[in-house]
């Protein structure tokens, strides 16, 4: 999408000047283009973000975005992250109904508190906010606007520097 914008419109190309966001799994794949692209994007909003062991086949060798609170350890990137969760979302273990695929990957507040944890640990810039919203665009709504400021606090458009103060 980036490049079709870009026919039409300047854009910024430093991942200093670029958020990504999403929500679910959204969230672990805008965590995925910061994590992989720090240089196209620095600041990642993730709302419910499914950084649990989910895959709806398994595969060897494959796992899911649980592998980040461990990879955020041994690595640091030029990225800014803020995470939203609601004690409400997604706690699967166990619940009738439930997709098993889904139940197998676990809880998504834990998740996303255990990735809070270890970029806070790596010395990443993290805030966790921990609602009370379900598997929904609740929390996400209501985060938002202090996201968004919290991600750009001190952003200067001179600056020529791929990473974050």
């Amino acid at each position: 999408m980036l490049p079709d914008v870009e026919q039409r419109h300047a854009l910024r190309r430093e991942g200093y000047s670029r958020a990504v966001a999403g929500m679910s799994s959204g969230g672990a794949a805008a965590f995925t283009a910061a994590w992989f692209l720090p240089g196209e994007f620095a600041r990642v909003q993730s709302a419910l973000g499914s950084f649990t062991p989910m895959q709806p086949v398994p595969a060897d060798g494959i796992r899911g975005a649980d592998v980040y609170a461990d990879w955020v350890l041994r690595e640091h990137r030029p990225i800014r992250v803020w995470l939203s969760d609601g004690t409400r979302d997604l706690y699967l273990g166990g619940v009738d109904g439930i997709r098993p695929d889904l139940a197998a990957a676990g809880s998504w507040p834990e998740a996303n508190q255990r990735l809070a944890d270890a970029l806070r640990a790596g010395g990443y810039d993290v805030h966790f906010r921990l609602g009370t919203a379900g598997h929904n665009t609740a929390q996400e709504a209501l985060d938002l606007p202090e996201s968004l400021t919290w991600l750009w606090r001190g952003y200067d458009p001179a600056r020529p520097t791929l990473g974050l103060p």
